[in-house]
């Protein structure tokens, strides 16, 4: 079922969920710069747009472009990763700040303790990011209260990736490999990791679930390894290769071999398993990482995805196949969402044959979508969904438990065979909702 359209020269981006109960959800147009606030409460069949926060309101009030990530923050307040300003600088990445209406409220703000004991409003209370702690590159974040420390990754810059990717940029130095380690919430930055040759491009930042764990995962796409990083007994962050997925000697290829190229990944709920993609491979992994130094691989399957997101029960796993650059032929004949069924008391993935969804035959189609999230469930965690598209980026979607089964969201950055690009319009990105 199609749901809501999303204005012309816009790329449905990341898909979040808000807290439970939240009526509405945030989707990032990376390409485009605007921000789309769903609302699902109406209708779960029918997400309709509640409210587009404006580029030109960004850039005036934070100099910012590029929103990747957001996440909710305790106050009801939303932290927005953003990759550069409105030029394509990375030098101009740092973290936008919405209030619980959408507003922008500028950057460099975020949340002293005060706030988790008191409810008090950050734009009482001071500025977050402090001058001069701006990231070198912007992409992915998440933190841990706890151990009062934020972890941001580093993809690249605009002017590099959205003109597609090319490997010299890398060596131009237009591409990160560091995570940037923030004290929480005062937003003072600590420390900088250089994860060197086997950190290059590091996108998805996880840490465990349990909020005691001083433990995390990030993968680093280009050079496809998991790296782990984690506080040391002196206090400050380390890292280290746990898992190394070597490449695959090819021909007709831009170079004479592949990387697997790992472009999301996910930890289950109880921190047992942590699933990855690799999408030139085309593998879908499932790792044991109950002992986090030493993952063993438990699953795997030969379908391909870009992204991969999780649900409760423990038992399936959906993913759709990317195009685009890699994949050309996909564009004019849309992207596809698959189902694998998760073993998660042994370990192992199946696919469903019985699941199968063709995005190439949406309205107004062919569609690429993305990325999708389930919502709550009961029962253990482990089933994990999985979208992808083709310029190597990632977003999250989400679902929900309907008296007729899961309604599952994604969102379609290509509509009719056509990539929605900056001021470009005409074209449209969609928000869909189907029944699983």
């Amino acid at each position: 079922m199609r749901g809501s359209s999303i204005r012309g020269g816009s790329d449905g981006h990341r898909w979040r969920r808000g807290r439970p109960g939240d009526k509405v959800g945030g989707m990032e147009s990376k390409m485009s710069s605007r921000i789309y606030v769903i609302d699902t409460e109406k209708n779960l069949r029918a997400p309709q747009l509640h409210k587009v926060v404006e580029p030109a309101d960004i850039e005036q009030k934070t100099g910012l472009a590029f929103q990747h990530t957001s996440h909710c923050l305790a106050s009801g307040e939303i932290m927005v990763s953003c990759l550069g300003d409105k030029d394509g600088n990375a030098a101009g990445s740092g973290f936008l700040l919405l209030d619980s209406e959408f507003n922008v409220k500028g950057r460099n703000i975020g949340f002293p303790e005060e706030i988790y004991q008191e409810g008090l409003d950050s734009e009482e209370l001071g500025g977050w990011e402090k001058p001069c702690h701006s990231p070198a590159f912007g992409y992915d974040f998440w933190y841990q209260p706890r151990h009062k420390t934020m972890i941001s990754s580093s993809w690249g810059a605009p002017s590099a990736f959205r003109g597609g990717f090319n490997l010299q940029h890398v060596s131009d130095g237009l591409y990160g490999r560091h995570l940037n380690v923030y004290s929480w919430p005062d937003g003072e930055l600590k420390q900088t990791l250089d994860l060197g040759n086997t950190g290059l491009l590091p996108l998805e930042t996880r840490f465990l679930h349990d909020p005691s764990k001083d433990t995390g995962f990030v993968g680093s796409a280009l050079s496809s390894n998991m790296v782990k990083f984690f506080k040391t007994s002196e206090g400050s962050w380390d890292h280290e290769v746990v898992i190394s997925v070597q490449p695959l000697k090819v021909k007709n290829w831009i170079l004479p071999e592949m990387p697997g190229l790992i472009t999301d990944f996910l930890i289950s709920l109880d921190d047992q398993y942590l699933y990855f993609v690799n999408w030139l491979h085309g593998d879908v992994r499932q790792y044991n990482i109950e002992d986090p130094k030493k993952p063993v691989l438990s699953g795997q399957v030969w379908k391909g995805s870009a992204v991969i997101a999780e649900a409760e029960d423990g038992t399936e796993l959906q993913f759709e196949v990317p195009a685009i650059q890699f994949y050309p032929e996909i564009i004019e004949k849309g992207s596809h969402m698959l189902q694998i069924n998760v073993d998660t008391e042994k370990g192992g993935l199946t696919v469903n044959p019985n699941f199968f969804v063709d995005f190439g035959n949406e309205p107004d189609g062919p569609s690429l979508a993305h990325e999708n999230e389930e919502g709550p469930r009961s029962g253990r965690l482990g089933s994990v969904l999985l979208v992808g598209i083709g310029f190597l980026s990632l977003f999250r979607s989400w679902g929900q438990t309907t008296g007729e089964g899961r309604l599952v969201h994604t969102s379609c950055p290509v509509v009719g065979g056509q990539l929605a690009t900056p001021g470009q319009e005409g074209l449209s990105a969609w928000v869909l909702a189907c029944q699983v």
